[in-house]
């Protein structure tokens, strides 16, 4: 690509030292190449990167009055860079990372003819020094604004530089920044993505960077303006990433080329990555210039390793039956030890006379099998359609079984300790207030209810996915149980005393680790727990993990 324009009556120049590799890799393992997500990381979750790419002919010298007329000397025939990254995200928003660049290699391809024209006009400084350390960068994301569950993302990251090339090898060229006051420059973006569906993300970056201005043969260099966009499509539960991404930057500063062909290098990349649910990340890239300028070359290709720690799945501890022994250590876990002084450690009842499965001490019937449900004793059939009355939804109007004993096709079902409801309670996006397609099961909710005095106590309890701040989810879920409990009262005629509402946020997920947006969906919800009258009416939730 064209680099440089020069005219062979041109005075001699100083080294040229700015960065020429103008990409610089994204900071997360799930960001694309050189495009960065609005994303956090996940609180304490650490990640690594190594990059490699190479480019072709990213600085050429043309010689617009010698000669030879319009001669190309090709400056910087090849350039070969290294990255590590590291990454650790914090308090879910906040994501800090660091990129240690290394040139391995970086030559020109020059003839005699060439090497002896640059040394007649005192341009031997324009030729590469080698390989080395480039500039060290360490910033942080904070993340303003949505997460992937919404349609757009807005970030704003802030990078440090320092000039480390020139502190280690004072006479390089293209690798870094001259060693010059201040040793630190500023790199100022915004990052939007735009979420298209689940398999479709947008990401959008601009940004203001600080640079030295460079005395370089018809090329203005100092602060500078960058910006990138990428489309992705994201298959296999977000496994496999297929990116095309387009970035570059142009000079910026006062009586610099805005806007100019040498000024403005702009690349286009096509790239893929596998992204392993354990972390690991896998990808290869490749790129063209789109402009004639310094730093945009022919073609780059470009490979990356990364790790990112998994998300931990919250630990919640299982008691099933109640003892008050954890289920890992409970030999019997779904029945209740009874506590009479004889092997109470086990978690195992010791005595059941009539072997219903209910201990002696808590069978009403002791002597009379009978189902846990009620109490030991044989169940009663009132309306004489043979669904026992403790799960007939209409205990004193016959239907059938599939209808749990109404005429009418029901939303409700009796379980063991809870009424199970057969659709979801909606509410509206981020709000506490209840949709219109929901009044249906509600209303069925309370007509159970109604028909079931026995039912002394019921626990109503919301339910969030773990998208999102952990009190904001806790508050947002207390809330939606209490509308609920409203509609109860209000519309259903259920008594306020046999109900309350609790909120569990996101601690007691149905799926531990979802990985896609319905099995998200499935941790949103409402359930109705029946509350036995000599226990506690409500758990109390949790605190964050």
């Amino acid at each position: 690509m064209l680099g440089l324009g020069f005219s062979a009556d041109a005075a001699a120049q100083n080294p040229a030292q700015f960065d020429l590799n103008q990409f610089r890799p994204s900071e997360l393992t799930r960001d694309g190449f050189a495009v960065s997500h609005a994303d956090g990381q996940g609180h304490l979750r650490f990640g690594a990167q190594l990059y490699f790419d190479f480019s072709r002919d990213p600085l050429e010298l043309r010689v617009t009055n010698g000669p030879i007329p319009d001669q190309r000397i090709q400056i910087v025939h090849s350039q070969a860079t290294g990255h590590l990254t590291l990454s650790l995200g914090l308090w879910e928003r906040l994501v800090l990372f660091m990129d240690l660049p290394y040139t391995f290699a970086l030559e020109a391809s020059l003839s005699d003819e060439q090497a002896g024209f640059l040394e007649q006009f005192g341009l031997n400084p324009l030729r590469p020094a080698g390989q080395g350390l480039g500039d060290f960068y360490v910033g942080a994301r904070g993340v303003l604004y949505g997460d992937r569950e919404k349609v757009f993302q807005l970030a704003g990251q802030v990078t440090l530089t320092t000039n480390t090339a020139s502190a280690a090898q004072p006479l390089q060229n293209y690798l870094g920044e001259p060693a010059r006051r201040p040793n630190v420059g500023g790199w100022f973006e915004v990052l939007g993505t735009f979420n298209a569906g689940q398999h479709v993300r947008i990401p959008l970056n601009v940004g203001y960077k600080t640079s030295f201005r460079q005395d370089v043969p018809s090329l203005g260099i100092g602060n500078q303006l960058t910006f990138g966009g990428a489309v992705q499509a994201l298959l296999g539960d977000d496994r496999f990433m297929i990116t095309a991404e387009s970035f570059g930057r142009t000079a910026a500063a006062s009586g610099t080329g805005f806007g100019g062909k040498q000024e403005t290098p702009v690349e286009l990349l096509g790239g893929f990555k596998y992204l392993d649910p354990d972390g690991l990340a896998v990808g290869v890239a490749g790129t063209g210039g789109l402009t004639r300028a310094y730093g945009s070359p022919d073609w780059r290709m470009i490979a990356m390793l990364g790790y990112t720690m998994p998300e931990r799945p919250v630990s919640v501890v299982v008691d099933t039956d109640g003892d008050g022994i954890v289920d890992e250590l409970d030999e019997c876990p779904e029945e209740p030890e009874d506590f009479d002084g004889f092997e109470d450690e086990d978690g195992c009842p010791d005595l059941d006379n009539d072997a219903d499965g209910i201990l002696d001490v808590h069978d009403a019937c002791p002597n009379e099998p009978g189902p846990p449900e009620n109490d030991g004793c044989p169940d009663s059939d009132r309306d004489g359609d043979g669904v026992p009355d403790r799960i007939d939804n209409c205990p004193d109007e016959p239907g059938p079984p599939e209808n749990q004993g109404c005429p009418e096709k029901q939303l409700v079902v009796i379980e063991d300790s809870q009424l199970e409801i057969l659709d979801k309670i909606y509410f509206n996006l981020d709000s506490a207030k209840l949709q219109q397609r929901s009044f249906a099961v509600l209303d069925n909710v309370a007509e159970v209810l109604n028909a079931h005095p026995e039912i002394s106590q019921i626990r109503v309890e919301g339910h969030t996915d773990y998208t999102g701040p952990f009190e904001y989810n806790m508050r947002l879920s207390r809330r939606r149980a209490e509308s609920v409990v409203r509609y109860l009262v209000s519309e259903g005629g259920v008594s306020a005393d046999r109900l309350v509402a609790e909120g569990f946020g996101e601690t007691r997920p149905l799926i531990p680790k979802p990985r896609t947006r319905m099995e998200l969906g499935q941790n949103r919800r409402v359930e109705f727990h029946i509350v036995e009258p000599d226990a506690e009416t409500a758990a109390e939730p949790p605190g964050e993990p």
